[in-house]
């Protein structure tokens, strides 16, 4: 079949009309190629207890470095928003190459013979096309059509599902760097770094590129660029830009906990999220965006459960081609590198988000209206309610390229006070910056300028970038108290004294602390604060309000799986939420009594319904007990009414709706409960409350208008 030639007016599409007309100058063709054969087999389940999949009017991208990625660092939530009608686009940048030898961690070959780099390629590109097929339709069988395109740097291949054509891959197939962590002059990073000048492609052994050729840096994020503008994402997954350090070799280098690929994947991906925000193609929906940690999860407690990480491990397996299916393609049909060892790396047993952020992000504002915010297309929007209550369409507020969660304080005169983490991103590695800033609104109801605060670590452009999510809380004598997590794992204070004026910022100690810490302000006007660490959980408590914090490092409980939540009860004691380590399940801790000390007990299993994240807890004034609720395993909302003497696990509710990042929850001028997501759409959804009261049941799920 010829080849037409490209167009940079619009898109040329197969006969069959997989992509609509787009502005963006790419180029599909199909060629006489074979589909992937269907084998008469019965369709195989994830797993059991399978949530159903979300029908959401979504498009998804993911941007990874390697055909695993996704599967490994971002699953169980691929899957939550994958189906049958689902919109879905998974963008792999290199080929994965490796040292070409296709075989498990204990086969004799793996070290012997001859590299076949290209037919690696190919076989990891089946295992991710049996991958999808299994997460999408339950049957890794299924077929895909294959074709060629034409993007403004390379040929690149471009896969449907045949039975499911929302859901794509694109293969770019550029040389991975070959190295985790050594600079390797032939690699994304360098390409990112503008090293080098261009970046070669491994076409794929048996796929339809037949020809290398290469990307500048320009080209892939026009590539990038044209694609977002193409696919629409209202949801854009990527990699960690900023992953942790670790002080390596004799001069004790920090050194990133993750591969090079990865972070040039994040970072290409933001920047073209950033120049596809710019060009404001009209019509286009908001991209909302979650940033996951990859290989830093080998160091932290796992936080998945028992459904969550069975159903992961099932994709990985068939991805690593455990099965053993006869895919017909004698390069082979998956990854046997991955093969059966899914847990070796101590990788797949969690799914962290670069940025957890907190439950706080709606909140009642100082004229009686509520508001919400979110920050898409990096750039941060609020939703109010009018007189009637109802939803607003959504003002942006701006702010540059935020990181994806805002910290929302309730200031002493009733305004709100936004934070959030802006990242300035560059090619020149001493030229990227990492700054905390803040927006506060006006008695009027609108939002001024936004102001930087600095970093922990500001005048250090390396350690900079592991600036840990913003935690914010006023004391009793109006003082703001910011916190951040530092290069070294501990916590970093700095505080807004009542005249405005900002102090300095100052470490507080403590050791391998997990990002996303919990403030809690008490009766008495101190504060304390809460993070997770590696091995337990850490404290720091003030003795007077005024007092400058202290650690306490006597906490005698166990590392929890993830963040933790701490909120006062009605008598003023703290209670901390947090979750249990490869469980998942809600565990609750209270203190014996106001201000006293915390002694070793056994915690009150909550239950729960599965998911990650930090739970939420809300206390309405003259309604008994406390309401909580989290992200459960299918990215809906579960919420549970806790008495104040609770004894065991409460009965939970599963509302549905679709949450990226956690639930906001919050109460209404009538003492109605609302809880608010920010789904895979990129909408803001609430629910609330029928009427106020403990027992009262929560509505049906409404959008708020977009803008």
């Amino acid at each position: 079949m010829p080849m037409p030639s490209p167009t940079r007016r619009g898109l040329l599409v197969t006969a069959g009309g997989v992509l609509a007309a787009a502005v963006a100058p790419l180029t599909w063709w199909g060629l006489d190629r074979r589909d992937e054969p269907r084998r008469n087999r019965r369709a195989q389940d994830i797993a059991t207890k399978t949530p159903a999949p979300a029908k959401v009017p979504a498009s998804v991208m993911h941007v990874i470095a390697h055909a695993d990625d996704d599967l490994y660092f971002m699953n169980p939530d691929v899957l939550a928003t994958l189906g049958p009608d689902a919109r879905s686009v998974t963008v792999v940048l290199t080929a994965g190459e490796s040292d070409g030898r296709n075989f498990g961690r204990d086969d004799p070959r793996r070290t012997k013979g001859a590299p076949d780099r290209a037919g690696f390629t190919g076989a990891r590109q089946n295992g991710a096309r049996g991958a999808y097929a299994l997460m999408a339709l339950g049957d890794r069988t299924a077929r895909w059509k294959r074709e060629r395109l034409d993007t403004r740097g390379a040929v690149a291949e471009l896969n449907t599902l045949i039975d499911a054509p929302g859901v794509q891959l694109v293969f770019l197939s550029m040389h991975e760097a070959g190295m985790i962590t050594a600079f390797s002059r032939n690699s994304l990073r360098a390409l990112w770094e503008n090293t080098l000048p261009r970046l070669g492609t491994l076409p794929a052994k048996g796929g339809l590129v037949t020809t290398a050729s290469s990307f500048t840096r320009d080209s892939l994020l026009e590539t990038l660029t044209d694609l977002m503008g193409h696919f629409r994402p209202t949801l854009l997954r990527t990699l960690d830009p900023d992953p942790e350090t670790s002080p390596q070799g004799p001069d004790h280098v920090p050194t990133p906990d993750d591969h090079q690929d990865h972070t040039a994947a994040a970072l290409f991906a933001l920047e073209a999220l950033r120049r596809y925000q710019e060009g404001g193609a009209p019509g286009r929906p908001p991209t909302v965006v979650e940033s996951y940690r990859a290989y830093c999860n080998a160091h932290w407690p796992h936080n998945l459960g028992s459904e969550g990480f069975g159903r992961k491990k099932k994709v990985l397996e068939t991805y690593g081609w455990v099965d053993a299916w006869d895919c017909g393609d004698p390069i082979g049909c998956g990854d046997r590198k991955v093969g059966s060892n899914v847990a070796v790396y101590n990788w797949a047993e969690s799914t962290y988000p670069r940025y957890p952020g907190t439950a706080n992000w709606t909140q009642a504002g100082p004229n009686g209206a509520l508001y919400s915010f979110a920050v898409l297309d990096g750039q941060a929007v609020v939703w109010a309610t009018g007189a009637d209550g109802s939803w607003q369409k959504a003002a942006t507020l701006g702010g540059g390229l935020l990181a994806p969660r805002l910290e929302v304080l309730k200031r002493g005169d009733g305004r709100l006070q936004l934070f959030s983490l802006r990242m300035n991103l560059a090619a020149d590695p001493a030229a990227q910056r990492r700054e905390i800033v803040t927006c506060v609104q006006n008695a009027g109801g609108s939002f001024g300028s936004w102001t930087s605060l600095g970093a922990p670590d500001e005048a250090d452009p390396v350690a900079v970038r592991e600036t840990g999510s913003p935690t914010v809380i006023a004391d009793g004598a109006g003082r703001l108290h910011l916190f951040a997590r530092n290069k070294v794992r501990s916590l970093s204070e700095r505080v807004q004294n009542t005249d405005g004026t900002w102090q300095p910022w100052r470490s507080l100690g403590g050791t391998e602390i997990q990002d996303g810490v919990s403030a809690v302000a008490l009766k008495d006007g101190r504060i304390e604060v809460y993070a997770s660490t590696r091995t337990g959980i850490a404290r720091w408590s003030q003795s007077r309000g005024g007092d400058p914090l202290t650690l306490d490092s006597s906490m005698p409980y166990p590392a929890p799986g993830g963040p933790l939540t701490a909120y006062a009860e009605a008598d003023g004691r703290v209670a901390l939420l947090t979750r249990q380590v490869d469980s998942g399940r809600i565990l609750l801790y209270r203190q014996s009594a106001p201000g006293a000390s915390w002694a070793k007990t056994d915690p009150i299993d909550l239950g729960g319904q599965g998911g990650t994240g930090a739970p939420a807890a809300l206390r309405v004034q003259g309604v008994e007990g406390v309401l909580l609720a989290h992200r459960n395993d299918g990215l809906g909302v579960s919420v549970a009414r806790l008495p104040s003497t609770p004894t065991g696990a409460p009965t939970w509710t599963d509302l549905g709706g679709k949450s990226v990042h956690l639930p906001a929850v919050t109460a209404d001028a009538a003492g109605r409960v609302l809880i608010t997501v920010l789904g895979p759409d990129g909408r803001m959804s609430s629910a609330r409350q029928e009427r106020a009261g403990a027992a009262a049941a929560f509505g049906a799920w409404t959008q708020a208008p977009i803008g």
